[in-house]
């Protein structure tokens, strides 16, 4: 497992010094020591540490806030404060940078210990739900975009999503298709069990590659549509529904053709 790495912003180099022993004891690797704010932002920039322990009072004119501030928002490093100064202005200046800890002079070891997995972690999370959302945005966006239809029902056959793409081809809007059944909407009579088969199939965990079968639009019009169904699972695996891509073959212009059997 690799070694959280970490930069300590100090304005003391011998507090520097006896902090990079304390850290090195409880097995970080300390990239880095410097003095002054500008300095601190070139380093993070450089050396894209893990986290950041931040003194508040530093040399020169950037000081320890306005120094994690840009750290913070330029990098996305978590910065712990580590400094003496506790003082409500101090704080409530602090608490704008939106750091992931506090500890103030003097600490001991389990402090900081505990300081910085808490804000590993932390970070960890907040990064890990960031990433979710803009996936789930991103997928948002293709399937509305899609050309083809997509659709996602519960396992008891219940419409939940329903895109454009499905809209064009089937011809119910969005709103007509939500909430109800899949296999009553788009489903000729004859081939209910069809949607019973999808769905053992799904329960399973498998996916149904490339069907070619026979639906029903809003106006009665059946349609030759080539669907691809596979499972919607949740972050443990737990299959929590069906999701269905399809589009249209050909129409059919004659008598109706026997659709393929699941096998």
């Amino acid at each position: 497992m690799t070694k959280p790495r970490i930069l300590i912003i100090e304005n003391e180099i011998l507090i520097a010094r006896e902090l990079k022993a304390r850290l090195k004891g409880l097995d970080y690797a300390v990239v880095g020591i410097v003095l002054s704010g500008r300095e601190a932002i070139q380093a993070a920039s450089e050396l894209r540490p893990d986290i950041v322990l931040m003194d508040i009072v530093l040399k020169g004119a950037l000081d320890g806030i306005s120094a994690a501030d840009e750290i913070r928002t330029r990098f996305d490093i978590p910065v712990v404060y580590v400094t003496a100064y506790a003082d409500e202005s101090t704080l409530k200046r602090a608490k704008v940078t939106e750091p992931y800890g506090y500890i103030v002079k003097p600490f001991s070891e389990s402090e900081v210990h505990a300081a910085i997995e808490m804000a590993l972690y932390k970070h960890q999370k907040e990064r890990n739900l960031r990433e979710a959302k803009e996936a789930g945005l991103l997928q948002a966006a293709i399937v509305e975009s899609s050309s083809d239809a997509i659709i996602g029902w519960t396992l008891g056959g219940t419409i939940f999503s329903w895109n454009p793409g499905a809209e064009r081809l089937y011809g119910y809007s969005a709103s007509e298709a939500l909430g109800q059944c899949i296999a009553t909407l788009t489903v000729p009579p004859e081939q209910h069990i069809e949607i019973a088969q999808i769905q053992e199939r799904i329960g399973q965990g498998q996916r149904v590659e490339d069907y070619e079968t026979v639906r029903v639009r809003k106006d009665g019009k059946r349609i030759e549509v080539s669907l691809t169904v596979c499972p919607i699972r949740n972050s443990t695996g737990e299959i929590l529904g069906v999701a269905a891509i399809g589009h249209e073959r050909t129409e059919l212009k004659q008598a109706e053709k026997k659709p393929q059997v699941l096998k």
